[in-house]
């Protein structure tokens, strides 16, 4: 089971490096909503308009999970582990529903691999 950053996610839309690698995985790929509306919202900044990229996300048949209370809860804790690397809300995002999931985690930010061992998560950088 794979949990995508929608830095991965991009890299596969716009045929960028690592895009086969995430290709692959699609069978088996998973996103939580905050990281699929980030994934609009870049796609749409590089000129796609909202339609047609929240219509790639259905194409794709990403599983999308919702955000809850608990997954709140834990995004907020990864801030203390994550801080120090800068990610963003939607980056924790992942690394919670990964938790949550027993997943891998792909993106294409290999900052996040310094990570793995405080969090207990496997994490492939694409690139």
């Amino acid at each position: 089971m794979i949990v995508l950053d929608s830095s991965a996610l991009l890299a596969l839309a716009r045929q960028e490096t690592g895009s086969s690698i995430v290709a692959q995985s699609l069978s088996n790929a998973h996103i939580s909503a905050l990281n699929a509306s980030e994934f609009i919202q870049k796609l749409n900044q590089y000129g796609d308009d909202d339609l047609k990229a929240f219509e790639k996300l259905e194409e794709i048949g990403l599983q999308i999970y919702d955000l809850n209370r608990d997954d709140a809860y834990e995004i907020a804790l990864l801030y203390g582990f994550t801080k120090s690397q800068g990610l963003s809300i939607a980056d924790r995002a992942c690394l919670s529903l990964a938790k949550k999931l027993g997943a891998e985690v792909y993106t294409a930010d290999q900052a996040w691999l310094v990570l793995q061992d405080n969090l207990k998560l496997k994490i492939t950088s694409i690139r």
